[in-house]
């Protein structure tokens, strides 16, 4: 029986709605990095599930075709917080939301590289007042 991406997940993640920048490394260099900007709709300190905008069916069919790169660097701010957080992680799975417009693309990521720093405040934000009166009214 195969397990959803929910089932596989190491930690539980929170819904959220950050401003995200992510960057897509290629396997062709001579492409230079996929620079998109998304939406984290959920959050853990072990990874994070991404909705990509304006990405094409050409940049889709790419990613897909070189599943050996799959390596995405995420930059966000968590709020109140000035400093963003930038981390590198691995892409898990990836879909169209809409085969037809080609407009969005869900992106599960599981960070690989996420220093405690970073691993702290993530986790400081999700348990914080503020996020956990969001995540009930949601």
């Amino acid at each position: 029986m195969n397990q959803s991406p929910e089932e596989k997940r190491k930690q539980r993640r929170t819904p959220v709605e950050i401003s995200v920048k992510a960057k897509i490394i290629r396997a062709e260099e001579s492409l230079g990095p996929l620079v998109l900007s998304g939406m984290i709709m959920d959050l853990s300190p072990a990874g994070a599930g991404v909705l990509l905008f304006k990405m094409t069916e050409r940049d889709y069919r790419h990613i897909v075709r070189y599943r050996a790169t799959k390596l995405i660097k995420l930059r966000f701010q968590l709020e109140p917080d000035p400093e963003p957080i930038l981390v590198s992680g691995s892409i898990i799975y990836l879909d169209f939301l809409n085969k037809v417009t080609y407009t969005a693309c869900g992106v599960g990521v599981a960070f690989d590289e996420l220093d405690i720093e970073a691993r702290e405040r993530i986790q400081a934000y999700l348990e914080s007042p503020r996020q956990q009166e969001q995540h009930q009214e949601g």
